[in-house]
């Protein structure tokens, strides 16, 4: 008869689980992070992972904390738990998972590549910054990526330097798009232009798009958002 290790590990680590979830059960008035794990393990019920909750941050964004946003920055351990939220992802490799699936856990690959650093929150959870009446820009501490979000007409528009995807998650919005030109393009233009070859206004035409659309936009591109629909956002990500 052999003697697996790993299944001796496997039993002990069900035990500690068992273990915790009676032990938060019988507190009359447990903790946010107490009442988190006991909700958690009804839908992973032996998962190890539910000891991540003691030395993560639990971050809660509201309804009334209007732009909040959350950078996950590389080799920090992230659990999405519930709610809706527009998620931008930067080009990545690997995907290693620690916790809460049924999936293959790469507990060595996660030990290495950890940071072990507990000052990140003030820099991972953050406010947009309003740059427009209708236009939230969220710009993380990278060159990856930004997104900027749109509630409303921007009728000056958006100058998108390089390629962009853009989605529309509620309302109706009439978008156009036009070349952005510097202003030593423009007044070579204005110079040779006439009557008859005015500065091109729009690549194809206003396109009215509303919720489950999204677009393509090429570099170099001015996209102007003609009207918008009350309650209608608009998510662009670029860089």
């Amino acid at each position: 008869m052999t003697f697996d290790k790993r299944d001796k590990d496997s039993r002990q680590q069900t035990q500690h689980v068992l273990g915790l979830i009676a032990r938060l059960k019988e507190i009359k008035q447990p903790s946010r992070d107490e009442k988190l794990i006991i909700r958690i393990s009804a839908d992973y019920p032996l998962d190890l992972g539910l000891f991540s909750v003691f030395f993560l941050n639990y971050v809660i964004i509201t309804e009334d904390m209007p732009n909040r946003f959350i950078f996950c920055a590389p080799d920090e351990p992230h659990a999405y738990l519930c709610g809706d939220a527009v998620e931008c992802m930067a080009l990545s490799d690997n995907v290693v998972r620690a916790g809460l699936t049924q999936k293959y856990k790469d507990v060595d690959t996660l030990l290495r590549m950890m940071t072990w650093r507990d000052d990140l929150l003030d820099e991972l959870v953050n406010v947009g910054e309003r740059i427009g009446k209708h236009v939230v820009m969220y710009n993380p501490p990278v060159d990856d990526f930004l997104v900027y979000e749109i509630d409303g007409p921007v009728p000056e528009g958006i100058v998108l330097e390089h390629a962009a995807i853009a989605a529309c998650i509620s309302g109706t919005l009439l978008v156009d798009f036009k070349p952005a030109l510097s202003s030593a393009q423009a007044e070579v233009m204005i110079e040779g232009a006439d009557i008859e070859s005015p500065i091109p206004w729009s690549w194809r035409g206003a396109k009215r798009i509303r919720k489950g659309h999204t677009l393509f936009s090429r570099a170099g591109t001015q996209m102007i958002i003609l009207s918008a629909d009350e309650g209608s956002k608009l998510f662009i990500a670029t860089y």
